[in-house]
């Protein structure tokens, strides 16, 4: 009797074991197909996702259920469903601290919360200080260092990253849409929150170039106005007054015939570029007014003839500028003769 009841548990312990080792090969094929795919869909990530819950749920208590946990949260974060991400790290943190993947857990669960902010901002700072505290060594222990760094410097920090990133496996395309809209969402934060800062003007320079190239025209205005009616000692103040008004003279007028069915302005500072009315204002005159205001200003500076052309020929057609151009080497050829004889 005693033979056969253990007979019997063997048996059952050899079908836990079976059952469980296919699970285990299922989710290794599903693994290696997704990791050859270069573009992954939900056909392959929802049946993985499935096997990593069923197999968490089963065996819960088995050394691989934290790794699974820990890959889950992975596919959530790059799914960006944050919530989902934090839950199975949580799991982690506090279920398997012995775990190969405890550590990793913190400081993605960190980084979710940190990325959604909110009201997570206490508890990512909790898990970074956590991070610190169990792994003063560990290979993340500059990224939970830099969470407690001033918020300017780790602003100026997230805006470099976007600009390596910006034409970053794009050279043949361009920019990069998505991330020049993102970094200039990162200019508008900093330039809002730190106005005073050494590098804000430069910021609202180069937010202005980026916003006119995506043809984001009140944006780049509203940038550029920010320099010239708050910061009159930038190095770049010149350039920015000929930006605009370039951009009052070519962009506007095209931006204003072509609307945006929904218009998506990125950021709003101080209102600046509200001070028009976009649709009844005559940019000419506008563009005008900026060359003539940067002539008074800078009447001998590098740019200063260029300026004196664009105002010669504004709001000229390409061939009146062509025919205008004509007729001076005509009159210039005419005294070169004349000297001549």
């Amino acid at each position: 009797m005693k033979k056969a009841l253990g007979f019997l548990l063997l048996i059952g312990f050899l079908a836990s074991c079976t059952g469980k080792f296919q699970r285990k090969i299922s989710i290794s094929a599903m693994e290696k197909q997704l990791a050859v795919s270069t573009n992954p869909k939900d056909s392959l990530l929802e049946p993985l996702l499935i096997a990593y819950t069923s197999y968490i749920r089963k065996y819960p208590d088995d050394d691989l259920t934290p790794v699974y946990l820990y890959k889950v949260g992975s596919i959530y974060v790059r799914m960006q469903n944050w919530k989902e991400a934090t839950k199975h790290f949580e799991f982690i943190i506090d279920r398997y601290k012995d775990s190969q993947v405890y550590s990793e857990a913190i400081i993605l669960a960190a980084a979710a919360y940190e990325t959604v902010r909110g009201n997570n901002e206490e508890r990512a700072a909790a898990l970074y200080k956590l991070y610190l505290e169990k792994f003063p060594k560990g290979k993340a222990k500059e990224r939970a260092e830099f969470y407690f760094k001033p918020e300017d410097v780790k602003m100026r920090a997230r805006i470099a990253e976007y600009q390596d990133e910006l034409f970053k496996d794009n050279s043949n395309k361009g920019l990069n849409r998505q991330t020049a809209h993102m970094l200039e969402r990162q200019y508008f934060n900093y330039i809002k929150r730190f106005p005073k800062s050494e590098f804000t003007p430069n910021y609202c320079f180069e937010g202005g170039k980026l916003a006119s190239t995506l043809g984001e025209t009140p944006d780049a205005v509203e940038f550029w106005l920010t320099i010239i009616d708050n910061y009159p000692d930038y190095r770049l103040y010149p350039e920015t007054m000929l930006l605009l008004a370039v951009e009052y003279e070519n962009k506007m007028p095209i931006y204003i015939q072509n609307p945006p069915k929904k218009e998506k302005r990125t950021a709003k500072l101080q209102l600046k570029v509200e001070r028009f009315d976009l649709m009844k204002t005559d940019w000419l005159k506008e563009a005008e007014k900026m060359y003539n205001a940067f002539l008074a200003k800078y009447p001998n500076h590098v740019l200063s003839e260029q300026a004196r052309a664009s105002l010669k020929y504004l709001g000229k057609s390409p061939n009146e500028v062509v025919s205008g151009y004509k007729n001076e080497l005509d009159k210039l050829r005419g005294l070169e003769n004349k000297n001549v004889q």
